[in-house]
């Protein structure tokens, strides 16, 4: 196989290839908590969405020190968030999620949010915008099919709420990996599936129907 060496990134010896293999979602979710969110000590956040790039931005901004909400329309994914660590996790589909958020916030709303869903935007970015406090942020991580979003413009002006992208960086690896080799960022507990590359139309049959037990699939070439 041939790749451009601009494209590489180095692995720290201590770390394994299966790790190295969920550093791209967790330096995505990097930029947008570090980054773009800037989410600091106290703060109350909600995710939004409990996939690998969710996931990785609820441990991420809980290392930041903040409170995390986080939701998603799966059981499974709702439940392995409470494991690692959200305060409160919620199945948006099934749960009402701004009473919890109001009783967590005193009313308030949450201070941020970042939203990693990217399936139906007329759904999480008037959902984010509702939740989010007065003068609060939101961040759009997620990509969306469709490049139209209805929301309620009149919060932004009142309220004085934000709403900002975030891209993934390369930069972002440096410091996750970093995270990483000193113990501070599990990301073996985001692969659900280790598969062997002659497997790949499988692998990706898993994740195009979203079974309830998948969250990240990690091929495994063959020696």
């Amino acid at each position: 196989m041939t790749v451009i060496a601009t494209e590489l990134v180095p692995i720290p010896e201590n770390l394994s290839f299966d790790e190295a293999a969920v550093a791209q979602p967790a330096a995505i979710a990097y930029h947008a908590v570090v980054g773009r969110a800037a989410i600091k000590e106290g703060e109350t956040v909600l995710i939004q969405g409990c996939g690998p790039i969710g996931l990785s931005a609820m441990m991420l901004a809980k290392l930041q020190g903040a409170r995390v909400i986080s939701t998603d329309i799966v059981d499974y994914r709702v439940q392995k968030a409470r494991e690692l660590g959200a305060e409160l996790a919620l199945n948006s589909s099934k749960e009402d999620v701004f009473a919890p958020i109001r009783d967590m916030t005193s009313g308030q709303g949450v201070d941020k949010v970042i939203e990693c869903v990217g399936a139906d935007q007329d759904e999480t970015i008037p959902q984010a915008v509702e939740a989010v406090r007065s003068s609060g942020l939101v961040v759009v991580v997620g990509s969306f099919a469709s490049n139209r979003a209805t929301v309620p413009i009149i919060d932004f002006k009142f309220s004085e709420k934000s709403l900002i992208g975030s891209q993934g960086m390369p930069e972002g690896y440096g410091p996750i990996f970093e995270l990483m080799s000193f113990g501070k960022l599990d990301v073996n507990r985001l692969i659900s599936h280790r598969i062997p590359l002659d497997q790949a139309p499988h692998a990706l049959s898993l994740m195009d129907r979203k079974d309830e037990d998948v969250l990240k699939v990690v091929l495994k070439p063959q020696t």
